[in-house]
């Protein structure tokens, strides 16, 4: 399983100083981008990177947990010139982008995303057979289980899939720390979003790569 550790920097300082707790003890590490300044980051964002660590770029806007305060347009252009500067994947939610701007991205570098922050929907099948269309390098779901019965028809849906498939599974809510703990006994997430540390979580109950052995 990949970890992949989200960060959440407002300047290029912090995001030095971050990527220093890091060190070598992630696969990727995700830029959240929307509270940078973008140029004079993209000039030097992949000088200080571990050689085996890649970088995620996403720009949120508040109604994703983030504070990006443009268009969808430029949302799409600051994650293009993103990939431009050295970066590897960026991360685009479905439901708050267009088709038209998905397409921008190309496959190879796309993480396409589904997140639900109410609920687990019934239709998660056909969401997924529609994601299919962008041919995205990792498919993501993340949603909220706010009790048991929403917690085991996220799971059910999760069992389908087989552990080699390049997908991220992920819980939120109520028993989203449960959901979470469940899906790593079941190996089937390609991969983990880890913190690095208590203060820089993005989840509550979010693991740190201190509770990893390296």
């Amino acid at each position: 399983m990949k970890i992949i550790v989200p960060i959440r920097p407002r300047s290029f300082v912090e995001y030095y100083s971050l990527v220093e707790k890091i060190n070598n003890r992630a696969h990727f590490i995700e830029v959240w981008l929307d509270q940078l300044e973008h140029e004079s980051f993209f000039d030097t964002m992949d000088q200080i990177l571990p050689p085996s660590c890649k970088l995620i770029g996403c720009c949120k806007m508040d109604n994703e947990g983030g504070e990006f305060g443009g268009s969808e347009k430029d949302r799409v252009k600051i994650l293009r010139d993103f990939l431009d500067a050295g970066g590897n994947f960026v991360d685009l939610n479905i439901t708050t982008n267009s088709a038209e701007n998905i397409r921008k991205i190309p496959s190879k570098n796309l993480i396409l995303s589904f997140h639900d922050f109410y609920k687990v929907p019934e239709n998660l099948s056909e969401i997924f057979e529609y994601m299919k269309i962008f041919s995205p390098s990792v498919y993501k779901f993340s949603v909220t289980t706010n009790n048991e019965d929403s917690l085991e028809k996220f799971l059910t849906f999760v069992k389908n899939f087989s552990s080699d498939e390049k997908i991220i599974f992920s819980t939120m809510g109520n028993l989203g720390t449960t959901g979470r703990a469940k899906i790593q006994e079941m190996q089937k997430s390609w991969a983990e979003f880890v913190a690095v540390d208590s203060l820089h979580q993005t989840a509550p109950g979010q693991r740190t790569l201190d509770s990893f052995p390296f």
